[in-house]
């Protein structure tokens, strides 16, 4: 097959590699992540279709992704594949790059045929993405012009998977955020409802609508025993397309195995199950939950999703949490009228709710009942809880002024606060808080409702992300994404102050050999043996180390001029040369901030100075002009 040059064959520059990651970090959405990385590849190659291939490590199939060479083409998938012998399942074996120059269909294997090319001849390249030692897919790219692999592309194809593996780690760990604050959001929705509703079909219908938007669900739908006729009878459903209702609506295999079993059940791939093969159209997992009060069976909810792989152990424990709740609203709902009755149905709620602070307080703010969720969230038993006054059990001062505001103000509907400090014990805590007045059926004041639950995990998770992103997690120093805030904000405290500051930038001589004699993994011991050095050498809390990414490494110095840089930066170079015995070096370039240059400004100055080092024959420092 004849090749055609590409495009661009230039080395990717600073510049362009921090563009690079912004664009492909900058979505979590699965759809959008692939479109850009689209975009990034076409501003060197001419790219045909793109494909991300997610393999299910116990099965003999993979799920796959497709963006097609129309720009404005809808993503195709997730779409179940089988794994048979190809190209594919040797790069997944392997886990190595495989590029393959396909003249005509007759050198296709099955799956490029039907999956991955659009047109031949092409060449096809698959990429593994791989973050900490985790596999976080395979990349099939198709070059309808073909592909001249040189160290030049080889190294942007590797930046580019590299920060395309980050940026799905970094969606996953979104999603799953995103799942567990929808959890404990909709458990509190669903709650409200409970307390608010007097009607069982109008509570159902809330709570399987709440479930499907809240998570977007193909369908929920809730069965409950037909007394008469001992069946399931369809009693509440919320589905993205019309389903049957009534007598004539027939619950799935899963379903009438949950009843007969009483226990939970689960497939997240339909579409190869051979028990629960059934599926509504669009449906690829289901999840269904017994529907318990007291031992009693009372009927199954049915959860379906489009997604394959929609329901972890956090799902299903949420979900029986979730059915518990329904079953006691219901039974409540369904014997009782009044407003004792009412009180009875409120205490089974109560009990429900273990880690949840549901609590009513009369007009004075003064406690009447409270939820089993105060001994986790406040470490007050409900009995400790009775009785007093609402303000004292948050230590929060601030939040206590304005529950108080809130009070003597009638004319606000309700109070709502997200990652109030709360002490537990000797440890730190997190909640969210809700609070709302509640009237009687003549719409006269009887007292609030408040709602709160612990948040303190989220908060961690959210600070550990964002040390995360502005961390290299392989020196452990701080990555390009600090360095040019970092800058920014040192330019403008030079700049005020008018002190001077200098910026040093080198890369390591011999590295790409040395990683490609010795591998990546010794190659990655270097890098952090720099790192280590670097941290040895510069002041501590006033200087600051970063790896701008794969040899290159940067310092900035505060209120330092360029010499005194220059003999911190021979100290650089001299050690490096020694620790690696003269097979590893650094060329070193420094640059002053001047007035006038911003932080991309100083950044090229000093990589110009750095590559000024390695024309004057490397291993050396230079001080840029």
């Amino acid at each position: 097959m004849e090749l055609r040059k590409q495009r661009r064959s230039d080395p990717l520059t600073l510049s362009e590699a921090k563009d690079l990651a912004s664009e492909i970090h900058g979505s979590l959405g699965i759809e959008e992540i692939l479109r850009r990385c689209r975009r990034v590849l076409s501003t060197r190659f001419t790219v045909g279709r793109l494909t991300l291939v997610q393999h299910r490590e116990t099965e003999f199939i993979a799920t796959r992704f497709t963006v097609n060479e129309d720009a404005d083409a809808p993503l195709v998938g997730p779409e179940v594949i089988p794994l048979e012998q190809s190209r594919l399942q040797q790069c997944l074996a392997e886990r190595r790059k495989i590029v393959a120059q396909i003249g005509n269909r007759s050198q296709q294997d099955n799956l490029e045929r039907r999956y991955f090319t659009g047109q031949v001849p092409t060449t096809l390249a698959y990429l593994p993405l791989s973050h900490k030692e985790k596999n976080k897919g395979i990349l099939v790219v198709g070059f309808p012009d073909g592909l001249l692999l040189g160290e030049t592309e080889d190294e942007f194809l590797d930046y580019l998977t590299d920060q395309l593996a980050l940026a799905i780690e970094n969606s996953d760990r979104y999603y799953q955020e995103r799942r567990r604050r929808r959890q404990l959001s909709l458990v509190s929705d669903i709650a409200k409802q409970a307390v608010l509703l007097e009607d069982v079909e109008a509570f159902l219908a809330e709570a399987v609508r709440f479930l499907r938007e809240g998570f977007d669900y193909h369908a929920v739908q809730i069965w409950y025993l037909e007394q008469t006729q001992e069946r399931l009878l369809l009693r509440a459903s919320a589905a993205q397309v019309p389903q049957p209702r009534g007598p004539e609506a027939r619950p799935s295999p899963m379903v009438e195995d949950c009843w007969r079993q009483g226990q939970v059940l689960w497939s997240n791939n339909l579409l190869t199950d051979a028990r629960y093969g059934f599926a509504r159209e669009g449906s690829a997992s289901q999840l269904t939950v017994p529907i318990r009060l007291r031992s009693r069976l009372l009927g199954v909810l049915s959860i379906e999703s489009s997604r394959l792989d929609s329901f972890g152990r956090d799902d299903l424990e949420a979900m029986e949490g979730l059915a518990s709740l329904i079953a006691a609203t219901f039974d409540n709902l369904r014997l009782f009228a009044d407003v004792q009755q009412s009180n009875e149905f409120m205490q089974a709620i109560l009990h429900s709710a273990h880690e949840l602070v549901i609590m009513s307080t009369d007009t004075n703010g003064y406690v009447i009942t409270a939820s089993a969720g105060t001994r986790q969230v406040l470490e007050l038993s409900p009995q400790e809880v009775i009785g007093r006054d609402i303000l004292t059990l948050f230590d929060s001062a601030r939040l206590q002024r304005e529950i108080s505001l809130y009070m003597s103000n009638p004319g606000v509907g309700s109070l709502e606060r997200s990652h109030v400090p709360q002490q537990r014990g000797e440890s730190h805590a997190h909640i969210d808080l809700t609070l709302q007045r509640v009237f009687d059926t003549g719409k006269n004041p009887i007292g609030f409702l408040c709602i709160a639950r612990d948040v303190t995990e989220n908060v961690r998770l959210h600070e550990t992300l964002e040390a995360l992103s502005i961390t290299d997690e392989l020196t452990g120093i701080y990555n390009q994404r600090r360095l040019f805030a970092a800058l920014g904000a040192e330019i403008e405290r030079t700049r005020r102050f008018q002190k001077s500051l200098s910026l040093v930038f080198f890369d390591l001589d011999g590295f790409k050999k040395f990683n490609d004699t010795f591998g990546h993994l010794r190659g990655d011991e270097i890098l952090k043996d720099v790192a280590n050095l670097l941290l040895g050498i510069v002041r501590a809390n006033v200087d600051t180390c970063f790896r701008y990414g794969g040899d290159e490494f940067s310092i900035i110095m505060p209120e330092t001029g360029p010499e005194n840089a220059r003999a911190v930066a021979e100290r650089i170079r001299i050690q490096v040369s020694e620790r690696f015995e003269g097979k590893i070096t650094a060329s070193i370039g420094i640059a002053e901030w001047t007035e006038g240059l911003d932080a991309h400004a100083l950044i090229e100055k000093a990589d110009k100075a750095m590559y000024k080092a390695k024309t004057d024959g490397r291993n050396c420092v230079h001080l840029s002009a």
